[in-house]
Parts: C-alpha cells; sequence; structure tokens
C-alpha cells in the first residue's frame, strides 16, 4: 500500500553504421566473401500438395450472444472504498476477496465482509481492528483472504501498516464456516524486527500456507524480498496450535534473482 517497489533497468547498445565511402572518396562495398547464399533446408513435414481450382473465402464464424454472462445473474455491490476507516483514508481501498463452498469473503483496507455464496447476500462484517483482537487505533491494510480446500479452512494474511509495527498478522478459521469473528479464527502474528513487510502476498499449497512481502526499513530504503511459510492444520483441527514461522530472504541474506 504504502510503497510499491519498481526497478526498471536501462539497457543501451551503440550500433555501429557501415562507412559511406572509403578514404579515397569511393563508395563502399563488402567483401565479396561476406555475401553467401542462404542454404536450402528440407521441410520438418511433408506438406500437402496444393489443391487446383478456384480460390474461395470463407468468413470468420462468430458465435451469437454476450461473451461472458453472470453465474445465476448474481451481480451485488461490495466493499468500497467509504467502507475504510478514516485511519486509512478510504483510498485505494485493495480489495480482495476469496469463494468457499458455502460463503464470499471479501476485504478492503479495513473491514472484512461475509456473504452467502447462493445469492451474494449480505450476512456480516467486522473491522479488522475489531476482528483481530487490537486497538483502534492499530493501523492495519494490505489483507489477503484465500479459500484452501486441502484443510478445508480459510486462510488470511493482514500487514501491521506502520514503520512502529514492525510484523504482519496471519492465521485461519477453525472450520468452513468463518462467520464467528470472535471464536471461530485462529490469530497470529508474524515478527518482522526493522522492517515493514510491505504488499504482502498470499498463497497456499497442500499443506503450507505462504505469504511473499517486500521489505522496507523506511519510506525510502527497500532492504529485501522476503518469503514465509507455515504449516496449515489438517481439516477438522480447530485446536490453534501455533504454527513455526519459516522464512527466506533477509537484510543480512537478501533474496537475489541470478
Amino acid at each position: 500500500m504504502f510503497l510499491k517497489l519498481l526497478v526498471v533497468i536501462y539497457a543501451a547498445t551503440s550500433l555501429s553504421a557501415l562507412p559511406a565511402s572509403t578514404a579515397g572518396g569511393s563508395a563502399y562495398k563488402l567483401p565479396a566473401h561476406s555475401i553467401t547464399a542462404k542454404q536450402s533446408r528440407l521441410p520438418l513435414h511433408q506438406g500437402a500438395s496444393p489443391v487446383s481450382g478456384p480460390s474461395t473465402s470463407v468468413a470468420p464464424r462468430l458465435s451469437a450472444g454476450p461473451k461472458i454472462s453472470l453465474l445465476g445473474g448474481l451481480n451485488k455491490p461490495g466493499l468500497k472504498a467509504t467502507d475504510n476507516s478514516n485511519l486509512n483514508l478510504g483510498a485505494p481501498p485493495d480489495t480482495t476477496g476469496a469463494i468457499g463452498p458455502g460463503y464470499y469473503i471479501e476485504m478492503v483496507n479495513s473491514i472484512i465482509a461475509i456473504y452467502h455464496r447462493a445469492d451474494l447476500s449480505f450476512l456480516k462484517s467486522s473491522s479488522f481492528q475489531t476482528w483481530l483482537g487490537k486497538s483502534p487505533g492499530t493501523a492495519l491494510c494490505d489483507p489477503q483472504i484465500q479459500w484452501d480446500s486441502s484443510s478445508q479452512r480459510w486462510l488470511y494474511v493482514v500487514l501491521g501498516c506502520s514503520f512502529s509495527l514492525h510484523y504482519f498478522l496471519f492465521g485461519w478459521s477453525k472450520s468452513s464456516d468463518p462467520t464467528d469473528f470472535v471464536n471461530g479464527w485462529c490469530k497470529f502474528s508474524a515478527p518482522t524486527p526493522g522492517e515493514l513487510t510491505d504488499y504482502p502476498k498470499l498463497g497456499h499449497s497442500g499443506s503450507y500456507m505462504i505469504v511473499g512481502t517486500n521489505d522496507f526499513a523506511n519510506q525510502t530504503t527497500f532492504d529485501t524480498a522476503q518469503i514465509f511459510w507455515m504449516a496449515t492444520p489438517a481439516p477438522g483441527d480447530s485446536s490453534c496450535t501455533q504454527p513455526a514461522i519459516n522464512s527466506a530472504g533477509s537484510k543480512a541474506t537478501p533474496l537475489r534473482n541470478d
């Protein structure tokens, strides 16, 4: 949200033109040995013999009707920038969402909302601060949400959105039902000393949730990209056992693209 890293590398290649004339003023000519005939190549596949007779043009076949459609005619308004708290100024809302077997979850920078999957009717919403047990003045932003079919639960990550908050929040729902904001979620924190792990992106495999970040020491100093991974619980496990937080990349050993 705060800082988007864009590294653009310019490569300049100088081109040397052939001289227009020699020292004596006559036109420059390529040496004879530099001009060679192209060698013929055998085709990879033997082509079919051409068909004789008049050519006919075939008009492209266009399918009738719209190219896109709404499933079941569903089209409902969701969260918007003005739903954000004053703390996050409303824009950009950093909207994200995910759909599961029974629900659709949408997030903007301050709010989580849950809708029924069948008709997208609104069910309930909460501020991040209330949902995740933080004080009302805590700056939280850059949310991510995904449905994990392997563990049959919802996964999330939310950034501590200040250079004084060196952590991101992550966790999962205890079951496939995300509607109990107070008791229905396992909530954890990943400390990131000295770094704001900006723009976290969430992914998952069959056994892990994965978070990629851009680490900044301040508003102008980028240190490294970083990848975190945490094992997800088995289906039916609602114990909220603290997972080990693994990571690759740091200021001392930055991730490189060599």
